[in-house]
């Protein structure tokens, strides 16, 4: 009889999240949140022009992204992704608890009562003040400015701890061509 294969994934590579308003949330994540922008870019990468929002604009294009990495080299990183073909929709009501999908993203934090001040401080909306969920463990979960939910854990027994750290060498940074930061602004909001 032939050995069953187990299949197994690794560590979580990253996470996605769409978002309207790109500008914003690179706020939130990079200047709130202390993320380090590692790429903001278009995909795919030749879909230029200003016309945007037509099939004609696109070719033969079906989806055309802006996507922005942030990360802390502490975890897997954050990937925001805007759709600009065709444009993204919010859909009401299916970001909080009890709906399938995309619920929470969750960050390990030192000091989770100064996390929910600057939190707070910064113009988001706390569901609550910090609690504690178990032994030495307290969190408290806040929303985007989309409605997105983000919950920060502070854990004082066992503190995250590294996974990986950015590649040494690897560019990063803003790689949108001028005209792409320009197609992008006509784009949000």
């Amino acid at each position: 009889m032939a050995e069953e294969k187990k299949m197994m994934v690794g560590s979580l590579h990253h996470q996605m999240t769409t978002v309207k308003d790109m500008d914003e949330a690179v706020h939130l994540y990079s200047d709130v949140l202390g993320l380090t922008l590692t790429a903001r870019l278009i995909v795919p990468n030749d879909a230029l022009s200003e016309d945007v929002g037509s099939a004609e604009t696109w070719g033969d294009a079906d989806h055309v992204w802006e996507i922005a990495t942030l990360d802390n080299g502490k975890g897997a990183p954050i990937e925001l992704c805007h759709p600009i073909y065709p444009p993204v929709v919010k859909v009401e009501g299916t970001t909080d608890y009890g709906y399938t999908g995309h619920t929470e993203q969750s960050f390990a934090v030192e000091d989770i009562w100064a996390w929910y001040n600057w939190i707070v401080e910064n113009g988001y909306r706390p569901q609550s003040e910090p609690w504690e969920t178990a032994p030495n463990c307290m969190t408290f979960v806040f929303y985007d400015k989309e409605g997105n939910i983000i919950q920060l854990y502070e854990d004082k027994e066992q503190p995250a701890i590294p996974r990986w750290t950015t590649i040494p060498g690897m560019p990063q940074g803003d790689f949108r061509s001028p005209e792409q930061k320009a197609m992008c602004e006509k784009t949000y909001k």
